[in-house]
């Protein structure tokens, strides 16, 4: 059976010291036991209790001295004692003193994932004095990695101090319904309030007895059993006498759960007019036992209570309206048998059976996540496949519980932070070398609080970011595209070979250069990614073992397209072929130049149209102009990514002849817009394009072969109808999903 992994509970106050917080504690550690091992920190309060006590579910570890000022030793003692387990997560309950000391936890192991539960709904009232600091109110919310709220109105309180609204959800605290029995008809009593109730301020009782007084006045018989204790019994017992209603006012004192539904099963109708609640336990019980609640519009209350079907809302601190919803329910049976049933059904959604696979997931997702920090060179406004890929998976990622950091070079002005996380903006105007500092010193400052760096690239993100993972001891992993010393040296140190022969040769000082530098960055990573099979196979030419390496195949956004045309509507279209992509050496646009000829010696009027713009753009139009093709080649220069599907869906050929593809987006979006496709061979092309089966593939350099492939396609409408269905089916594979889980898969596990 393999080992349980261990969760650290922080909760200021626990057994024998038991209210909502704490009842919500209990059920999480005895329901999630078969699961986890639990280690919960709480106050010592009195030497009367054992400073360890093992329990079913796991140990109780409490700190202080026996001292009721063991609650603020709390925020320190507990995330000190908290150091010495080793855990994936760490959860606290209640934002006051719990939520301290995981904020102080998180600032000693930022690396542990933090989750926050918000229990209180009295520290948002103006009456009651709130002794904690505004920018350390902020923290407690905005530092954990999940906040997890009792209700909507706390989960709003959250986003409001400026947690991230993608980090935080509404899991309500519920009750046992197979320990609570609906009342029976012969426990019922007429004219019957009951409130189970702290006395304290926040539960508005004096506006309660005001309330029964006015009822009196016309339910003489109306009585109050008031159930629990506090600070003012006293007052209120003495404001009872004022009203002349002490003989209708019955005070129970505290009681055992059992006992005090037991005295809820006698009520006609259950009130509490709090003044703030977090959500309200006790609406909850009393709709469990099918006696109508009538609370207040405030907190998370209205959670609770949907007004005239499962209870009646007032507004606070207004015992003439409170008086009037009490008097309705007691004059109007039919009114309060239908909210009796309304009760039990709304009840049924509070359950701790239906309530508990939320934490098992949160702990789950938390508990297999990690802190990641993306160091990447450009991101959102920029546009480019770094930026489109971070910006894609960083808010997923968010969701799943993972914390997400980036680091990147650009305008700090212009980019936002990332959903989840913080970013950090390294200038583009800055020098080179003192840009590359500035970034290695952003990575270094981000990491202390991270557990991957990803790098996004070898050179200009992934060698600043490589060193700053092994300076602060933190996993480095890498997402490789291409061969960035390759295509430097194509650009600019005049290589001519492909990528292939590239890598057994040698060539000028600055491009060897690239390459030392890029090997170093790829063989420091502990995990690198590939978007193809063949990219892996280069990187492990590099001397990164195989098993360091993981595919991960990117994702195509094709959303919209129409299915692919059949056969009578491909053989009704113009002979148009086209092609789109970068103007690069290798991307082959003048060979297609040169093959249209050929192809319009079999198939007159054929057309081509080249997307796109580049360094060989030049090399293309005198290839155009060599042959006296002006009116037959179309070149339209950088088109929106929506205009290039749409002309990709309506083309009746589309060509990818390139003499390199590490993974190619085009491809795979042609097929995704229903186009007949002729794809070369080269590099990861041949993963995504099957010969005969979803497209036609030839030989990178066999000019004869691609124009037999196009004229084929041209003339044969039933193969072009096969394959364009084929290659639909093969593009809606490449899902965000898919390339999400592979992310995941390869990041957690990374050493």
């Amino acid at each position: 059976m393999p080992e349980k992994r261990t969760i650290i509970l922080f909760s200021a106050f626990y057994d024998p010291w038991m209210s909502g917080a704490e009842r919500c504690v209990q059920e999480v550690v005895d329901r999630l036991s078969d699961r986890y091992h639990f280690v919960l920190l709480t106050s010592r309060l009195s030497r009367r209790v054992p400073a360890r006590e093992t329990r079913g579910f796991g140990e109780i570890r409490r700190v202080g001295i026996g001292h009721p000022i063991d609650k603020w030793l709390f925020c320190i003692l507990a995330p000190l004692a908290a150091l010495g387990i080793r855990a994936r997560v760490a959860h606290a309950v209640m934002e006051s003193y719990a939520g301290i000391a995981l904020w102080v936890f998180g600032l000693l192991r930022p690396r542990v994932r933090r989750v926050l539960t918000l229990q209180s709904g009295d520290l948002d009232s103006d009456k009651k004095q709130r002794r904690i600091p505004g920018w350390l109110w902020r923290r407690i919310h905005t530092g954990p990695d999940r906040v997890t709220a009792i209700s909507g109105f706390l989960a709003a309180r959250a986003a409001r101090l400026g947690a991230d609204p993608a980090r935080v959800s509404v899991i309500a605290n519920g009750v046992d319904l197979s320990r609570i029995a609906p009342q029976r008809p012969e426990e019922r009593v007429r004219h019957r309030i009951v409130c189970i109730a702290r006395l304290a301020w926040e539960k508005g009782l004096g506006d309660l007895l005001d309330a029964l007084a006015r009822t009196r006045t016309t339910v003489p018989d109306a009585h109050l059993v008031l159930v629990g204790d506090g600070a003012d019994r006293a007052a209120l017992e003495a404001r009872a006498k004022e009203l002349g209603i002490a003989g209708a006012v019955t005070f129970r004192g505290a009681l055992p759960n059992a006992e005090a539904l037991a005295v809820l099963r006698t009520a006609d109708v259950f009130a509490c007019p709090s003044l703030a609640e977090g959500l309200g336990i006790v609406f909850i019980e009393a709709q469990a036992c099918g006696v109508p609640p009538v609370g207040t519009n405030v907190g998370g209350i209205p959670d609770v209570i949907t007004d005239g079907e499962s209870g009646v809302l007032v507004p606070a601190e207004n015992p003439e309206r409170l008086a009037a919803a009490l008097m309705r329910v007691f004059s109007d049976e039919p009114l309060r048998v239908r909210l009796a049933a309304g009760s039990l059904a709304s009840a049924a959604r509070f359950d701790w059976e239906k309530i508990m696979p939320s934490y098992a997931d949160l702990y789950e997702r938390l508990g297999t996540s990690k802190n990641v920090l993306f160091a990447t060179g450009i991101f959102p406004p920029a546009i480019g496949g770094p930026a489109t890929y971070v910006n894609t998976v960083a808010p997923i990622l968010s969701a799943r519980g993972w914390r997400v950091d980036i680091v990147t070079y650009g305008d700090t002005k212009t980019i936002p932070a990332p959903p989840g996380g913080a970013r950090a903006v390294v200038s583009s105007s800055l020098p080179p070398g003192v840009r590359h500092l500035a970034y290695f010193w952003r990575v270094l400052r981000r990491s202390r609080s991270t557990g991957v760096v990803f790098a996004m690239d070898p050179v200009s993100a992934g060698f600043p970011a490589a060193l700053a993972a092994l300076l602060a001891r933190r996993s480095f992993a890498i997402k490789i595209v291409g061969d960035y010393a390759w295509e430097q040296g194509q650009s600019r140190h005049g290589v001519t070979d492909l990528l292939d022969p590239f890598q057994s040769k040698r060539y000028a000082a600055g491009v060897e250069r690239l390459r030392r530098i890029q090997r170093f960055v790829v063989r420091r990573a502990s995990r690198v990614v590939t978007p193809s099979h063949y990219l892996a196979g280069i990187v492990r030419q590099w001397g990164v073992p195989e098993t360091r390496v993981r595919v991960v195949e990117n994702a195509v956004d094709a959303h919209g397209l129409p299915p692919a045309a059949d056969a009578a509507a491909l053989a009704a279209r113009a002979p148009e072929i086209l092609s789109a992509g970068r103007f690069l050496p290798w991307k082959g646009m003048a060979q297609l130049v040169a093959a249209l000829p050929a192809i319009r010696a079999r198939v007159p009027g054929a057309r081509l149209t080249l997307v796109g713009d580049g360094p060989q753009r030049t090399a293309v139009e005198a290839e155009i102009a060599r042959l006296a093709l002006k009116d037959a080649v179309t070149l339209t220069g950088r088109l929106p990514h929506g205009d290039v599907l749409a002309r990709a869906a309506a083309a009746r050929v589309f060509v990818l002849y390139t003499g390199y593809e590490g993974f190619s987006h085009q491809l795979v979006e042609a097929l995704a817009a229903g186009a007949p496709v002729v794809s070369s061979d080269a590099g990861g092309n041949a993963e995504v394009a099957r010969h005969e089966e979803n497209a036609l593939v030839v030989r990178y350099g066999d000019v004869d072969a691609l124009v037999e492939a196009v004229v084929r396609l041209l003339q044969d409408a039933d193969l072009s109808a096969r394959l364009a269905a084929a290659g639909q089916r093969t593009a809606a594979q490449y899902t965000v999903a898919r390339m999400t889980e592979g992310l995941v898969a390869a990041l957690s596990d990374v050493p």
